[in-house]
């Protein structure tokens, strides 16, 4: 049996890549690995029982990843599987982490960061070839879209080492009385969900999605709009968009949903709409195809097949889209290629 461990935040706070990390865990514990989730950005313990164990040891600067690194040395475990967003860090702090835990167990790491690539070609040429240096150094590379692994392999690394695996695994449904109150709301007024979510944070675009409602009236009055927030929020910039929200008769904002209560009012809604300026390979345009969502997507990245891509800089372009969604029939849900499998293949 081989033991895996799994370096990168675990819920709460909720977000992409922590709901993956859970989800990898459960996936791999029930496949027979031996595996424990090391977190180093949070000390406050996790409860609840589980088939793996989770251990924070967050701190300070490097202590944490000190911690990290000594725990994974005292463990020995076959892999490592490390999972990062911001690269520019790590690549500093990952040789320190590789000194602690030894040369025993393989290395394997997840990107999951949307604005890679872009940061990546916007660094001097001497931070590019120590990155380049540093990520050979593992024996898997996964990039959550093919933009990075175009990246990765034009300057350098080999491309036979670099998986492309979605950042996407299926999710466990959990109902609630609040959430099915809201579900049967719109329901019993004749409107569709639409559902769109993220940080609280500019980048995620839901002006873009607010505008277009108020200004063609016939859309508002086909979809209530909810925004579900987790783990970070510009006060300022969601101030502003609670006045433009007010405006529509029909909208909520949710915040800290869990990622089953998500799931059960993701697969209620209509359309999902990923109002994005970037992005890596959005969990949720995964989960809302899996359910039969129609999926309206920016066109920022390159995009699984079954979205509608809109331009952001053009509201009519999303208007267009929305229309178009009310007039199309069933959803073609995407067969998702075994993730997991493509996981454990690096192991």
């Amino acid at each position: 049996m081989k033991s895996v461990v799994l370096l990168g935040g675990f819920p709460p706070p909720v977000g992409g890549n922590s709901v993956h990390i859970e989800r990898l865990a459960i996936k791999l514990a029930s496949n027979g690995y031996r595996c424990q989730v090391i977190d180093p950005y949070s000390s406050e313990p996790v409860s609840g029982e589980r088939s793996f164990s989770v251990t924070r040891v967050g701190g300070k600067g490097f202590l944490s990843l000190i911690k990290a690194g000594l725990l994974i040395r005292k463990i020995k475990p076959d892999v490592i599987h490390i999972h990062v967003s911001a690269m520019e860090k790590f690549v500093y702090a990952g040789p320190i982490l590789f000194l602690l835990i030894g040369r025993s167990a393989k290395r394997v790491l997840t990107i999951h960061s949307g604005s890679f690539a872009k940061r990546f070609l916007d660094q001097s040429s001497f931070k590019r070839l120590f990155t380049i240096r540093f990520l050979k150094k593992f024996s898997g590379l996964i990039a959550v879209n093919f933009d990075q692994k175009k990246v990765l392999a034009e300057h350098g690394c080999d491309k036979e080492r670099i998986a492309v695996v979605p950042a996407y695994l299926p999710a466990e449904v959990t109902e609630s009385s609040t959430l099915r109150g809201l579900v049967d709301k719109a329901g019993f007024d004749g409107k569709k969900l639409l559902v769109t979510s993220g940080y609280g944070l500019q980048l995620y675009g839901y002006e873009k999605i607010i505008e277009a409602l108020l200004i063609d009236s016939n859309l508002a009055k086909e979809f209530r709009l909810v925004v579900c927030l987790y783990n970070t929020y510009d006060e300022d910039y969601l101030g502003r968009i609670n006045d433009s929200i007010n405006r529509l008769d029909d909208a909520v904002v949710l915040r800290g949903l869990a990622a089953g209560e998500f799931a059960y009012l993701l697969g209620k809604a209509s359309v999902y709409v990923r109002a994005t300026d970037r992005d890596g390979d959005a969990v949720a345009i995964r989960e809302a195809n899996s359910f039969g969502v129609k999926v309206i997507a920016t066109s920022v990245v390159l995009r699984p097949e079954y979205c509608t891509l809109f331009d952001r800089n053009q509201t009519s372009s999303l208007i267009t889209a929305l229309r178009d969604s009310l007039r199309e029939g069933g959803v073609s849900v995407s067969v998702d290629e075994d993730n997991f499998k493509k996981v454990v293949a690096n192991y």
